[in-house]
Formats: C-alpha cells, sequence, structure tokens
C-alpha cells in the first residue's frame, strides 16, 4: 500500500493561526487486495452552547419592592402673634435702651414660645383692666399687650403733656395699687414699668411687663 505523509505545519491565514495535525491520506487499494486498517485521528471536539431557554411556564413570581424613604415632617408654623410688632420696637427703642432690665425682659418675650391657652387668657385680661382706665387706650392712642409663655408687655400712649389733668389722671391709673394687688392674686408679678417719649413720634409713651408666677394675695 503507497501512503503519503504530510508532516504537522501551520498556516497563517489573516492574523489567524491554524494548525493541522499528522494525517495519513491512503492511497486506493489495488484490485483484490484487502483493504488494511485506516487510522483516524478524531478533531477536537466543538465546544457545546448552552442550550436556549424553554417555553417552561414560571410559576413563583416576586416582586423587589423599594421602600420609600420616611419623609420628615415639616415643623408646624410657629406662633409670632405675641411677638411686638416693628412700630412697637421703634416707638420703644429709647426707653428699652435707658433700662437694661426692661430689654432683658424683651429679648426674653422675643425669644420664648408663646403659650397657646395662657397668652390669650392673658391678653384678654389685661387689655379689659388698660382699657377701662381714664386716657389710656381709645381717642387714637395706642395701647398694644403682647404675651408669650412667662411674660406678658403691655406698650401704650399717654396723654399729651399739654392736659395736665388727663395725664395725672392716667399716671394715677398706671400706679394704682388695687390693680396691682388683683394682677398679684391673678399670677400676674409686676415686673417693672417705664416711661419717655416715643422713638418715633416723640409722644409720651409706658412699657409694663408682668411675669408669670404663682398668684399671691399682697397686703393692703
Amino acid at each position: 500500500m503507497n501512503r503519503i505523509a504530510l508532516g504537522a505545519g501551520a498556516v497563517v491565514l489573516g492574523g489567524v493561526s491554524a494548525f493541522f495535525l499528522p494525517t495519513l491520506i491512503q492511497a486506493p487499494p489495488s484490485e483484490g487486495a484487502k483493504a488494511a486498517p485506516v487510522a483516524v485521528v478524531d478533531a477536537p471536539s466543538k465546544p457545546r452552547l448552552a442550550s436556549a431557554p424553554t417555553d417552561t411556564a414560571i410559576t413563583n413570581i416576586t416582586e423587589s419592592v423599594i421602600p420609600t424613604p420616611a419623609t420628615t415632617p415639616s415643623p408646624a408654623p410657629v406662633d409670632a402673634s405675641h411677638l411686638p410688632s416693628k412700630d412697637d420696637l421703634a416707638r420703644l427703642a429709647g426707653i428699652i435702651r435707658t433700662f437694661s432690665r426692661h430689654d432683658a425682659m424683651l429679648k426674653k418675650l422675643q425669644s420664648e414660645p408663646r403659650d397657646p391657652v395662657w397668652a390669650p387668657k392673658s391678653e384678654a385680661l389685661l387689655t379689659e383692666r388698660y382699657s377701662a382706665m381714664p386716657h389710656i387706650g381709645g381717642a387714637g392712642r395706642v395701647l398694644s399687650i403682647h404675651c408669650g409663655s412667662t411674660l406678658c408687655m403691655v406698650t401704650g400712649d399717654l396723654p399729651n403733656g399739654s392736659l395736665p389733668d388727663a395725664s395725672r389722671q392716667a399716671m394715677d391709673a398706671l400706679h394704682s395699687y388695687d390693680m396691682v394687688k388683683e394682677l398679684w392674686a391673678l399670677g400676674y408679678g409686676g415686673g417693672g414699668s417705664a416711661y419717655g417719649p416715643s422713638a418715633s413720634d416723640n409722644r409720651g409713651m409706658f412699657v409694663t411687663f408682668y411675669e408669670r408666677t404663682v398668684p399671691r394675695k399682697l397686703r393692703s
């Protein structure tokens, strides 16, 4: 039997290397001769690809829920109705600067929260008492009352100095010991009063502070 042997070799085609293993090429057998066994060299098997998914029904379906982040509630609006207005503060500027005690009490009133029960009740009570005084409030005169949680501030105009009788009556009412005793008995301790000209229009005015305290009966 005639055989041709091809040696191992390599051919580079377009940058791809192809390797050939030694292979025997057998010449056709002559007539009447027995066929000799042929050596077969198996080429390396190709890698098997993963089979495509089948149409098997999916029975277990789960949902991934992303938790909603907790939201921080917005703070409740601050009740600032007990704070003196800019006009009140402008008129009081001269008096407050003169008396350090009153300046400290004003700053405390501005920094404390408003008691939703005590403040309105106190403002109503003080408005009633001061409105009943002669020449205080009314007739175009300012009367302003503000209460927080531990302090109340009352400010108002005084009669014009050209009316001496009216001025005297108003000052007597503001210094009434009977009212001082009544307010102490209701839990309003005197924090002090001051008098002087308004910084904005030079009219006479007063400012009085009351401190929230335990009711106390004063001697007559």
